[in-house]
């Protein structure tokens, strides 16, 4: 919830190597583990993520995964960034739906749509500068797969993504017909 009040590209966010210390977390359904290392990376996306550990212990799959997403991350940084990010969703609790808003022109920008530890398939966001509109979604990472969003007169849209932990990076601007 910062990002409304302070720029976001002014920030470092850590993300960790999610294998570590699992022992200690064992019973927790929240732990970092569980989240996995995409998820980890994710959240920093509307900031300066920062790896906060030590490369040469990451496992195999982990610099796979971690190779490919910011590959394809790094290609929208800066236009993220550039845009007056807003958080979107609920209060980041670890069980609900949170997100944030890059908001790049008139009717274009960037969505993260996070979905936290949960059962919901779908959950209303309320949106900034965007009422009574279709959007057209790019779908940049993660496991949405909308295309296409319809947002109300007051600013609500429904996005869905399955399992828990997940999350879809969207460009968006508005659908001409």
């Amino acid at each position: 919830m910062l990002s409304r009040y302070y720029p976001s590209f002014r920030l470092q966010i850590e993300f960790l190597n999610v294998d570590r210390n699992i022992v200690l977390y064992e019973e927790d359904p929240l732990s970092p583990h569980t989240c996995g290392v995409e998820y980890a990376f994710a959240i920093t996306m509307f900031s300066n993520p920062l790896a906060w550990l030590e490369l040469s212990n990451l496992s195999k799959k982990s610099v796979e995964i971690l190779s490919k997403v910011i590959k394809t991350y790094r290609q929208y940084q800066d236009d993220i960034l550039k845009g007056y990010v807003l958080p979107i969703g609920e209060e980041p609790s670890g069980t609900g739906w949170t997100g944030f808003q890059s908001i790049s022109g008139s009717g274009s920008g960037y969505l993260l749509i996070i979905k936290e530890y949960n059962q919901s398939i779908r959950h209303k966001y309320k949106l900034w500068s965007v009422k009574n509109t279709k959007l057209k979604l790019e779908k940049i990472l993660g496991t949405g797969s909308q295309d296409s969003v319809m947002v109300d007169i007051e600013g609500n849209c429904v996005f869905n993504l399955e399992g828990k932990f997940t999350y879809s990076l969207y460009k968006y601007s508005l659908l001409t017909d």
